[in-house]
């Protein structure tokens, strides 16, 4: 909804809202979905009564299930391409590229951002933080922290998960990387962030 209200400036008028397309790309099994044998699947808002009447045509969120490739066979030639193209852009065939110029031109960015240190670096960092995160949600959830069954283990574990986001932010700020960037990816307050700078 933020996207679509973002596609007229100030002073425009409602009509000329564009239409906009979400799209969700999971690298995990999405539960609601599990029975459903298509890779992307496609929702849109309609009545509950009738599940008939659509409310607008502006409006689409598209969900990509990349598990279910090793499942399931897609007729969509070049999403199966554009989603080998996330999973890996390193082994992708020169085939591909040479027939999918918009590929073509996702890779030429990806590999001038890995060209780059500073983007490496970040890249590097997000990908430690989602490790982290997962593995401290996991780790919750196997010891029965989510039930509340031990304050004192849950307190404990929130301590820790604060300290590896700040681990992560004062290697970002070391890096230059942007503060509201920072802000988004650790959970940590401009405040905080400005104390980890003095140290």
């Amino acid at each position: 909804a933020k996207k679509y209200i973002e596609s007229i400036k100030g002073g425009d008028a409602y009509t000329t809202l564009k239409p906009t397309k979400v799209i969700l790309i999971a690298n995990f099994e999405v539960k609601r979905l599990k029975e459903l044998k298509e890779i992307a699947t496609s929702f849109e808002i309609l009545d509950k009564k009738t599940g008939k009447v659509l409310l607008t045509e502006d409006l689409e969120i598209v969900i990509i299930d990349i598990t279910k490739m090793k499942k399931y066979k897609t007729e969509n030639k070049e999403l199966e391409n554009w989603l080998k193209f996330i999973q890996d852009p390193n082994k992708l065939g020169g085939d591909i590229l040479d027939k999918n110029e918009a590929i073509k031109e996702a890779k030429k960015v990806y590999d001038e951002l890995m060209a780059d240190e500073h983007e490496r670096t970040l890249i590097k960092l997000r990908e430690k933080y989602i490790r982290d995160y997962n593995t401290i949600k996991e780790d919750g959830y196997n010891n029965g922290y989510n039930d509340g069954k031990d304050a004192g283990l849950t307190q404990g574990k929130e301590l820790g998960a604060k300290e590896k986001m700040v681990e992560i932010a004062k290697k970002m700020l070391k890096e230059n990387v942007d503060v509201d960037f920072i802000v988004k990816m650790t959970g940590l307050s401009k405040e905080e962030l400005e104390k980890l700078k003095d140290k």
